[in-house]
């Protein structure tokens, strides 16, 4: 079971109501009808929720896909009945590839291994960016914030150090970024999904600046498609920089992000220790 405590948002609402606001999905609702429990009690989805109420879920009536527990690092930075937010590390896998076991998503399937349901990721990072992943603990959190995610209204801001000395303290890039048809990467081009990226300068060194970059939306490879395309890919970019420095690695991290809370519905704000090198 997993219970959560009704609150000011959810006072007076239907059941049902109250499980639609995730943004879940009619049919896995009907599938959950005879799994919700009132204050400990049997319920119905017409029943009307209470300040302080105690409404019970379980789970298992909605399939879900087996995960293998693997042992390894995790660094969890956030945790509560509803989400778990870490520091993912560079060069791991969110999700397996179908070949790669050892994920993220199966370290904390370890972790957790006596967690009622599977803690599954509501997005991705590239295998060699690290930062702020953000996992949900139960399938409501996970409807909710992939939502989100998907309707880009996430506030994301990353770190990057990038290749040359960038001019404007600020700039937006606001190019439209699609699939190459020709190689297996990203690039700007008018056929593409609208995407913008906003940059601010926070230091110039001798061959490099580092930057804050601020992105609206989340194609695939955004800030290293648009970067590139204003001739400053990041650090380390084998797919689309000069490979002047490819050794150290990619040079971009996630570093905070704010996004409405599934269970409180209010605004919530995280971010990674301060960090510039990486």
């Amino acid at each position: 079971m997993i219970d959560i405590k009704i609150n000011e948002y959810f006072n007076q609402m239907t059941i049902r109501e109250m499980l639609l606001s995730f943004y879940i999905a009619k049919s896995k609702v009907y599938l959950l009808t005879h799994y919700v429990f009132l204050n400990k009690e049997p319920a119905k989805m017409d029943d009307h929720l209470a300040l302080d109420d105690v409404l019970s879920i379980d789970f298992s009536a909605l399939n879900s896909n087996e995960i293998e527990p693997i042992d390894g690092e995790i660094n969890i930075i956030y945790e509560d009945q509803d989400v778990l937010i870490v520091n993912k590390q560079v060069n791991i896998l969110v999700h397996t590839d179908g070949v790669t076991v050892d994920t993220l998503t199966n370290r904390i399937a370890s972790q957790f291994k006596d967690y009622p349901y599977p803690i599954l990721p509501v997005h991705r990072l590239d295998y060699e960016t690290s930062g702020l992943l953000v996992f949900a603990k139960h399938p409501l959190a996970h409807a909710f914030l992939s939502y989100q995610f998907e309707n880009r209204l996430v506030e994301k801001t990353y770190l990057a150090y990038v290749e040359g000395i960038v001019e404007n303290n600020k700039g937006t890039i606001d190019k439209p970024i699609g699939k190459d048809r020709h190689d297996n990467k990203q690039r700007v081009t008018k056929d593409g999904k609208p995407s913008k990226t906003l940059f601010e300068v926070i230091r110039r060194d001798s061959d490099q600046t580092f930057c804050k970059v601020h992105i609206i939306g989340g194609r695939k490879h955004q800030i290293r498609v648009h970067l590139a395309s204003i001739g400053h890919p990041v650090i380390g970019d084998k797919l689309y920089g000069h490979l002047k420095r490819s050794n150290d690695g990619l040079k971009l991290h996630f570093k905070k992000i704010r996004f409405i809370h599934p269970g409180t519905r209010q605004a919530f704000e995280i971010e990674t220790e301060k960090k510039d090198q990486f």
